[in-house]
């Protein structure tokens, strides 16, 4: 859980990699989805479209965004369709250990859509909270993206978040050529 931003849907198609890496999972391609792309307009069609999207997912990971949408609504609401086909498909003996499915939302919302069937707690048992980024991480990371990308960054004014972006190899962060915690060599 965490909000829009944090990283989920990166961090679920690198779950793919790794679980393809890992021999978990045949193929680990990310099908990501959110509520329009499991809930048809009418009530009796979203079964059918919940278990294409989870088909379409089978040697991969189902990644579903703002799984929490699917709760809202009343007891006709097409969400609940959803999200009960979902734990059929989960169940099914021929779907075991060829899908992982990574649902994700609001932190405040998301117990509720566990709630909302009581199969959902036992197949997923794992929280993970992506926490907010505070500004001086979203600096590195714009930092980073522009030195990977070859962009001149203006350097960071005094009294802001961290000092001036080195240049060249940094000795103490292995692996980046540039980095902008650390001073140039030379300046130490």
């Amino acid at each position: 859980s965490g909000n829009p931003g944090t990283g989920k849907t990166t961090v679920a198609g690198l779950m793919g990699a790794i679980f393809r890496a890992l021999g978990v999972l045949a193929d680990g391609h990310l099908v990501a989805t959110d509520r329009a792309g499991l809930v048809a307009p009418y009530i009796g069609q979203t079964a059918a479209k919940t278990t294409a999207a989870f088909r379409s997912a089978l040697d991969g990971v189902l990644f579903i965004d703002e799984a929490h949408t699917l709760a809202r609504g009343g007891e006709g609401d097409c969400g609940r369709e959803a999200i009960d086909q979902m734990v059929g498909d989960m169940g099914m003996p021929q779907n075991r250990n060829r899908i992982s499915v990574i649902v994700a939302g609001y932190p405040t919302e998301m117990g509720r859509f566990i709630d909302a069937n009581p199969g959902l707690e036992t197949r997923f048992r794992r929280v993970i909270t992506f926490e907010d980024y505070t500004p001086e991480q979203m600096v590195l990371i714009l930092e980073k993206y522009g030195l990977d990308h070859d962009m001149d960054l203006p350097p960071r004014r005094a009294g802001r978040a961290g000092g001036a972006a080195g240049a060249g190899p940094c000795q103490a962060c292995p692996g980046v050529r540039r980095c902008a915690r650390c001073p140039p060599p030379g300046r130490g």
